[in-house]
């Protein structure tokens, strides 16, 4: 499957989600939110309260190193000057991170 972008959003493919678990959040994840980005291996969405994060579609804790770089090329393309923020308290199991603006608030990733 080629990656699918467009300006508007995108239609999920339903493809390349492996490993899945039927209890994750993320493994059941549904497009209701602005999709920018899917492959294979990930998916780069707005969260339900409108923030861009990037999901691993293996459920799994962690990626290599590799799969990491895969993930910065991935959303460089579309937010270049963003970071990524690994935290991941609400999934804790499922890897995610949180595309944050260089400096930007960073309150609403920490739950107390």
């Amino acid at each position: 499957m080629s990656p699918t972008t467009a300006a508007g959003g995108i239609q999920s493919s339903g493809e390349g989600w492996d490993s899945v678990d039927d209890d994750c959040m993320l493994c059941e994840m549904e497009q209701c939110t602005h999709w920018y980005y899917e492959d294979d291996e990930l998916v780069i969405a707005d969260n339900l309260v409108g923030r861009p994060f990037v999901i691993w579609k293996d459920h799994k804790q962690s990626v290599s190193i590799d799969e990491l770089q895969t993930v910065q090329h991935r959303v460089r393309g579309i937010f270049s000057d963003h970071e990524l923020q690994v935290i991941m308290n609400m999934v804790p199991d499922h890897w995610h991170a949180h595309i944050v603006e260089p400096g930007g608030d960073r309150a609403y990733l920490r739950f107390e």
